[in-house]
């Protein structure tokens, strides 16, 4: 959930700043499959993975890469510290 949550965040803050190439990179491999498929959703995630791929059409090009978790430890991080808030 919250790996769904930051992927959520990030999209929005480069939404704002006005990109319009962004390639989401993820060490969570579920969630990341789950965004690249076109496939309905039916995990406990459903709705935050519906609201991340209704943002794509404002996007040029909008992408979600898997890397492996030692790739993102800075990420990772951030992550974490960012499920202690609501």
């Amino acid at each position: 959930m919250a790996e769904a949550r930051a992927c959520l965040q990030a999209i929005i803050m480069a939404e704002d700043m006005g990109f319009q190439d962004v390639c989401i990179e993820g060490d969570a491999l579920t969630i990341i499959h789950k965004l690249s498929s076109a496939d309905e959703n039916r995990s406990c995630i459903s709705s935050l993975i519906k609201e991340i791929k209704g943002r794509c059409y404002r996007f040029r090009r909008l992408s979600f890469k898997h890397i492996p978790r030692e790739a993102s430890k800075a990420a990772h991080a951030m992550a974490k510290e960012g499920g202690r808030y609501e």
